[in-house]
């Protein structure tokens, strides 16, 4: 089962998000108080009540402060049978929860704007540049890449160039990625990578009684 939870972010006042922070781990307050724009230490606060929220109902027992970082600084739980990932774009923030064993899990969400092809050539294989005729195939491969080095755990250690995701199962670093579009909003574009095969998504929204 893969459970996909979303909130919308809006600046809280002062009150707001001292109750929001205080509902995480010290360290994890610390952290999200370093950064000096108000989007940014939202984004992480509404990010890690997510994932507290998602474990919760999905009958996890366990505290954010157990949380490790792998060393290219992916979050993880040691002892748990779940896998998770966060994204988030503009206002949009995403928590990705599996419950299969063994699953390396990546997602992305990116709000769809006017660019320039040029700037992102360099993120390509030959392939990728062939197929990328319109913004809307721009977003999905974007999307995509990122979803998938989220899962192997690199970020951008992982050189993106090397990475075809044209098509909708991927081998990289040995293994197969499957990839999932999510139908969220038509102003976003959505994408899932995992080692296990998604079914189905379950999308779950999130209002937290301090927005």
């Amino acid at each position: 089962m893969t459970k996909l939870y979303y909130t919308q972010c809006h600046k809280l006042n002062y009150s707001q998000f001292k109750r929001g922070l205080s509902m995480l781990p010290v360290e994890f307050q610390k952290n999200i108080l370093k950064y000096k724009r108000w989007q940014d230490s939202h984004a992480s606060l509404y990010g890690k009540l997510l994932l507290k929220e998602g474990l919760a109902k999905m009958g996890f027992d366990c505290s954010l402060s157990e949380m490790k970082l792998t060393q290219f600084g992916k979050p993880y739980f040691a002892n748990e049978k779940f896998s998770f990932n966060i994204s988030h774009s503009d206002n949009y923030i995403l928590c990705a929860i599996s419950c299969e064993e063994k699953n390396s899990l990546g997602v992305d969400i990116e709000k769809v704007k006017e660019i320039d092809f040029n700037d992102f050539e360099s993120i390509w294989c030959q392939n990728e540049k062939n197929k990328i005729v319109n913004r809307e195939i721009f977003y999905d491969f974007w999307t995509r890449k990122e979803a998938i080095v989220k899962a192997i755990g690199m970020g951008m250690y992982f050189p993106l160039n090397k990475i075809d995701v044209s098509e909708p199962e991927v081998t990289c670093k040995g293994g197969v990625l499957h990839l999932r579009k999510v139908n969220l909003d038509p102003d976003y574009v959505v994408h899932m990578a995992s080692s296990v095969k998604i079914q189905k998504v379950q999308l779950e929204y999130f209002s937290f009684p301090y927005n």
